[in-house]
């Protein structure tokens, strides 16, 4: 069927295209809104390309990361040589010395049932869809998010969030790491080698997740929703346990 653009979506990278919907016993055409996606090409040496499926937008962002967590050896960093729309050309560096990352202070209850709502209620691409995983960094010691990436694949969004953090000097061992996507091992395993030290999702906790989140010395917690979430792991005590004053 024909696609069709609408302006106001334009402005938001998406798009509409002509439907048939049975509902309630009969069918009705309609438009809806659907999200492009683009396969891109990354070129690292003595590799074969590695094609991506993405949102197509940022799309350094997500070449970048994808071969900081994936592609480089510990203390490299990777850098783009040549890009096109679609395709990117990196290889490695050393990376600069990191400077330690400082002491931090125990997230409050009600300091994330607060921020997953901002999380979960702030503008985005996945309103007008459903299609879109989205993630943010929260920084506790700025009592605020200093980040916020939407993709169609939950492990570009946090592809996309390495890169940011590390064009930005971030540390991500400081950072709480706030997810839409439910907490399954392959993601669990891509955040910490992406190096966050707190995953906080409003979704789901599955048994190799939680292993994964031990394994790494990571906080865990899901079903992070409406007046509540479940810790399922703390070695560090990045959770402040404290009952309130009555």
């Amino acid at each position: 069927m024909p696609e069709q653009q609408d302006s106001s979506l334009a402005d938001v990278g998406l798009a509409q295209a002509q439907c048939r919907r049975f509902e309630g016993g009969s069918w009705r055409d309609f438009t809806d809104t659907v999200t492009p996606e683009v396969r891109i090409s990354l070129l690292w040496p003595a590799s074969e390309p590695i094609l991506l499926w993405a949102y197509p937008s940022d799309l350094t962002d997500l070449a970048l990361g994808h071969a900081l967590i994936e592609l480089c050896l510990p203390g490299q960093v990777p850098v783009l040589q040549q890009a096109t729309d679609h395709e990117f050309h990196l290889t490695p560096q050393d990376a600069p010395k990191p400077r330690a990352a400082a002491q931090q202070r125990p997230l409050e209850a009600q300091e994330i049932l607060s921020s997953m709502e901002d999380f979960v209620t702030g503008d985005g691409r996945w309103d007008a869809t459903g299609c879109f995983h989205r993630m943010a960094v929260y920084c506790p010691q700025r009592k605020r998010f200093i980040d916020t990436v939407e993709d169609i694949g939950r492990h570009n969004c946090i592809d996309r969030m390495a890169a940011r953090m590390l064009a930005a000097g971030e540390i991500p061992e400081e950072l709480a790491l706030f997810i839409s996507a439910r907490a399954t091992a392959s993601l669990t395993d891509k955040i910490a080698r992406a190096g966050f030290g707190i995953v906080i999702s409003r979704a789901a906790v599955t048994t190799a997740g939680l292993e994964t989140a031990r394994a790494a010395s990571m906080t865990m917690v899901g079903f992070a929703r409406t007046g509540r979430f479940t810790v399922f792991n703390d070695p560090a005590g990045r959770i402040q346990d404290l009952e309130e004053a009555p």
